[in-house]
């Protein structure tokens, strides 16, 4: 039987740790190298699936794991595209 990760005991907690940790890294990454920050998710996305995997299974954890990747990476490109259309004081 599946239930939602929000559903789960400590689901909604590890929900909002995973929100506050994509806008911290997502400013971390601000201004970097994009292959700096892809090597360094990459380091994180392994081990963020390698340690929910024996509570979430093999295939939710690497899902899981995607996901939160896809979200640090979309929200340093919107930090940076609002950064580069605000006007600029001369």
């Amino acid at each position: 039987m599946k239930i939602p990760l929000a559903d789960a005991p400590g689901g909604p907690e590890f929900i909002d740790r995973c929100a506050d940790a994509v806008r911290d890294l997502s400013l971390f990454f601000v201004g970097e190298p994009e292959e700096k920050m892809l090597a360094v998710l990459e380091q994180t996305r392994r081990n963020l699936e390698t340690k929910i995997a024996p509570i979430l299974g093999a295939e939710v954890a690497a899902q899981i794991a995607e996901a939160f990747i896809a979200a640090v990476v979309g929200r340093r490109r919107e930090i940076e595209a609002a950064a580069c259309a605000m006007p600029r004081n001369p």
